[in-house]
């Protein structure tokens, strides 16, 4: 187990980095959270712009390391806190389909559900677009669902936090029906008590 060192979640409530704020109560490891101010634009002033030079959350520090970007630390803190648990060891059959996973949520979900939110179609060939075409991205995820009850079969990993994630908050803007083979693996995925101190951490519950 790493030495201990003091884990810090810059953190906007209600905002994406809950995926992390999860991760975090999955792991069971002390943290804190310092909460930015969107409403006195707090992301965009000098001292957290010094933390993330882009300006958004979440940002995590672990002792003097600093890590951005959504994806980059929820694989960092499986690694790093969590190899065997939350996420497959680098020489176990299930690595591949974990790491496939976390990207394709932030490299297909997250663009393709933005894209439905703002109502903004891209008129592009087929096959043109990095993250693909909404029907395909839409059977991939039942597809998936269906063959459960985790991404990884049996074995609840990081990859079920962060597609989970994506899926509940597409729920929320009505962009995914709340019923179906979608909706009930995101029941799953939210059926742990880490998914409860994680909306009491937030100030959701």
């Amino acid at each position: 187990m790493p030495a201990e060192t003091e884990l810090v979640l810059y953190h906007m409530p209600q905002s994406r980095s809950i995926t992390v704020l999860w991760m975090l109560e999955e792991l069971g490891r002390p943290y804190r959270i310092q909460k930015l101010d969107v409403n006195r634009n707090e992301q965009r002033g000098a001292a957290y712009l010094k933390i993330n030079p882009s300006g958004k959350v979440p940002a995590v520090a672990d002792g003097d390391l600093l890590v951005t970007e959504r994806g980059a630390i929820m694989v960092y803190l499986a690694d790093r806190y969590a190899p065997g648990r939350l996420a497959p060891r680098v020489d176990e059959p299930d690595r591949a389909d974990y790491l496939r996973w976390m990207f394709y949520a932030i490299g297909v979900m997250e663009p393709q559900f933005a894209l439905a939110l703002v109502k903004a179609p891209i008129e592009a060939p087929p096959g043109a677009l990095a993250w693909g075409e909404w029907d395909t991205m839409i059977g991939v995820l039942e597809k998936a669902a269906k063959s459960g009850p985790y991404l990884l079969g049996d074995r609840f990993s990081a990859a079920d936090i962060m597609v989970g994630s994506f899926i509940g908050w597409a729920m929320q803007m009505g962009l995914l029906p709340k019923e179906g083979a979608i909706a009930d693996y995101a029941a799953r995925t939210i059926d742990r008590p880490s998914w409860a101190r994680t909306l009491a951490a937030d100030g959701t519950r």
